[in-house]
């Protein structure tokens, strides 16, 4: 992939307890606020892709409820702040985002993604999907002290669901608690 982030700024990602996946067998991303502002997000899935239900590929557009399947998602929150934004992006090319103003309270849908980049492979083994886009000018101006939550639902050509996360704070899968936000926005410059 062109861009591609080196090996350092990806973190890895594991199966929630209650959720494991044999078939998967390392799930790493990261996300990075680049010189131009945009926000990049890459996921990199090594395993069977082959037993992966991968969503059948579409027009790029906005679509709600892609979590029921493999999607890959990206929580952003500002420091001192209750608000976190929601971004799920499906190897379908399929794309979703919502803001809240507290934990999964306030949900306002977000219509319009400015994408520059939706990118995705897939192999016998190595699965990836990068996006870049512009965020909307009320997360853009607080981009500055952010921790973020990486996160991907994989799901099995068998139909079985896993929850992937940097960490699982809680007995169920819940992408959406702030204690899993617990890595920061990189700056383009830090690792390219």
């Amino acid at each position: 992939m062109k861009n591609h982030p080196s090996a350092a700024a990806w973190l890895e990602l594991k199966p929630h307890a209650t959720t494991p996946s044999p078939m998967i067998e390392s799930l790493h991303a990261c996300a990075i606020l680049t010189n131009k502002g945009e926000i990049e997000a890459s996921y990199k899935l090594t395993g069977q892709t082959g037993r992966v239900l991968w969503p059948a590929l579409k027009p790029s557009g906005l679509r709600e409820g892609l979590w029921r399947t493999t999607c890959f998602e990206l929580f952003i929150a500002p420091s001192e702040t209750k608000n976190y934004w929601e971004f799920n992006f499906s190897p379908s090319h399929e794309w979703c985002a919502y803001a809240f103003n507290d934990y999964r309270a306030g949900q306002t849908l977000i219509h319009q993604l400015d994408f520059s980049q939706f990118h995705v492979t897939c192999t016998e083994n190595i699965a990836t999907l990068q996006v870049r886009f512009s965020p909307n000018p009320s997360l853009a101006r607080l981009l500055k002290d952010t921790q973020i939550g990486l996160s991907a639902v994989i799901e099995s050509v068998d139909g079985d669901l896993s929850y992937w996360a940097l960490t699982h704070p809680a007995a169920r899968p819940d992408f959406h608690d702030r204690r899993g936000f617990c890595e920061s926005l990189s700056k383009e410059k830090d690792y390219r």
